[in-house]
């Protein structure tokens, strides 16, 4: 059964078309997009699992995906990482639906994806995506989107028990995602997150970068001066 995934904005995203594609998202949840998958983005690794309730399990190809998309006649493409272990993909186009991340998956775990891919993007660097780093943070997703056991006030996230559990894959991935997850608690979270759904067929994750409040500040400020300088300009030309 051949399993997907869900869209990440690099780190160095500009910030204006971060913010205008966060802000579209969040505003139209109802508009319909064409996904039709294409391949692996880095290559995927072999990844088997068990789920407690609802009963699951099986194993897929795990990392990032690469589909292509069509909003009314608008040809683009997304990456993507699978958030519903229940379905099936599909081999040819089928029409999605763009909800907002609490919405689809709570609050809490919304916000733990988002954490999740701030961290990831802390760890990496600047340095390439590689096969193996994608299926982790596939994995890690899977672990947020399906857990339900909790320790103190959070979800505990532990890929070797709980409600959703990694049986098997390739040496050092389980490790890598337990690390980030292991993190979460004290991570920052600056992307905003939303879902892509279709009622027979998996659901994707959306991620659209935010900045972080001293890059907004910059960008407040600069706009400021910008608009200061205008007004001088048209007050000498009076």
């Amino acid at each position: 059964m051949q399993k997907t995934a869900f869209p990440r904005t690099q780190m160095a995203s500009r910030i204006a078309g971060v913010l205008a594609a966060g802000w579209l998202a969040a505003s139209n949840p109802a508009q319909a997009t064409a996904l039709t998958f294409q391949n692996y983005v880095q290559g995927s690794q072999s990844v088997s699992f068990s789920n407690a309730a609802p009963a699951a399990s099986g194993s897929f190809g795990a990392g990032e995906m690469l589909f292509g998309m069509n909003d009314d006649g608008v040809a683009s493409v997304l990456r993507a990482y699978c958030v519903d272990i229940f379905q099936s993909a599909s081999s040819t186009a089928q029409n999605y639906t763009l909800v907002d991340g609490i919405t689809h998956f709570g609050a809490e775990k919304a916000a733990d994806l988002g954490r999740l891919f701030t961290s990831f993007d802390a760890w990496n660097g600047s340095t390439s995506v590689t096969a193996q780093e994608t299926a982790a943070l596939q994995i890690a997703v899977w672990e947020i989107v399906n857990e339900t056991a909790r320790s103190a006030s959070r979800l505990q996230l532990d890929l070797a028990s709980g409600n959703f559990k990694i049986t098997a894959a390739a040496t050092g991935t389980v490790a890598l995602a337990q690390g980030w997850l292991n993190g979460l608690a004290g991570a920052n979270n600056w992307y905003q997150v939303s879902a892509y759904e279709n009622a027979s067929y998996q659901d994707y994750l959306v991620l659209n970068k935010v900045p972080e409040p001293g890059s907004l500040a910059l960008v407040l400020g600069a706009l400021g001066s910008m608009g200061l300088v205008a007004r001088r300009r048209k007050t000498q030309a009076v």
